[in-house]
């Protein structure tokens, strides 16, 4: 019978075969180096099965649609005031500080210079004078033959 076990890291189930407790092996999960335990501190099946808890017990569900029952306790009395901050003393203000010449524009390099935006609107004008000139063709072609 193997030794089931969980990674201490990521909670994954793992089995195991006994020769191999007190060995350290790879967890197939998180890839992390874990021990093998002892066959001894294996965990019953109570232990590895959690309690199962909703959010919405039955009277945990009666407390919120009905809100709080005789014999709970009071809701919680309000926080205390802050203490107050002493003033801050008159302070001369600070005197306006200049900003820094902006280091000059570079200069736009030389020649055609493509943005995507014009490069897409040329492409695209490309393609309709092309698709034009073929229709163009295809017309040029039937009238010349005679329609035929």
């Amino acid at each position: 019978m193997p030794i089931r076990f969980r990674c201490f890291y990521c909670n994954q189930l793992m089995g195991i075969s006994r020769r191999k407790a007190g060995t350290m092996v790879r967890c197939p999960t998180c890839a992390s180096q874990v021990m093998v335990p002892h066959a001894s501190s294996e965990p019953t099946k109570k232990e590895t099965a959690p309690p199962r808890s909703s959010f919405f017990d039955q009277n945990d569900f009666e407390q919120i649609v009905n809100g709080p029952t005789q014999g709970t306790e009071p809701p919680p009395s309000p926080a205390p005031p802050l203490p107050e901050v002493p003033a801050l003393p008159n302070v001369a203000p600070l005197p306006p500080v200049e900003a820094a010449p902006l280091p000059p524009a570079p200069a736009a390099p030389a020649g055609i210079v493509l943005t995507p935006l014009r490069a897409t609107v040329l492409a695209v004008g490309v393609l309709v004078l092309v698709g034009l000139a073929f229709a163009g063709g295809l017309l040029t072609g039937k009238f010349l033959t005679g329609g035929n």
